[in-house]
């Protein structure tokens, strides 16, 4: 059977960078137990531009399939909405940097409108909201295949 891993993105140091963090820390509540799904990048010990290299070349020992979560901005329209796509993720773009985060799988949410500032207009509460609601579809599949 499968292995899993999910990485979440971000800082806890940014309410608008928190979401890949607040999903994690959802996820490793659930799975802390299983011996099927990892989780890395929680509130207490988030992944971010700075220690990512760090965390890539430790997962290039694990075999599992590698599920990279992160916040993205858009258009209004766009907030709360979630894509999921094949391969791995380019972070740091919001902060005018650049670092591919190979995976498996990567699922973007965008959190926030594109602003020139990167300062949120969402709240603590917000940012919760969109981390449940992505954390309850992962693992109502999860559920699923594990």
């Amino acid at each position: 059977m499968e292995k899993y891993i999910f990485v979440c993105i971000g800082t806890n140091q940014l309410v608008g960078d928190s979401f890949g963090p607040r999903v994690g820390e959802i996820l490793e509540k659930k799975f802390k137990t299983s011996s099927k799904v990892k989780v890395l990048g929680t509130m207490k010990c988030p992944i971010h531009f700075q220690n990512a290299p760090i965390f890539i070349d430790y997962l290039k020992t694990e075999d599992s399939k590698l599920i990279v979560i992160d916040s993205a901005l858009g258009e209004e329209e766009q907030i709360g909405s979630t894509c999921m796509n094949r391969g791995g993720i380019e972070i740091g773009k919001a902060f005018e940097k650049s670092l591919y985060f190979p995976a498996h799988w990567n699922i973007k949410t965008i959190v926030d409108k594109k602003i020139k500032q990167l300062q949120s207009e969402k709240s603590v509460y917000q940012m919760n909201q969109m981390a449940q609601k992505l954390a309850n579809q992962i693992i109502e599949i999860m559920d699923e295949l594990i």
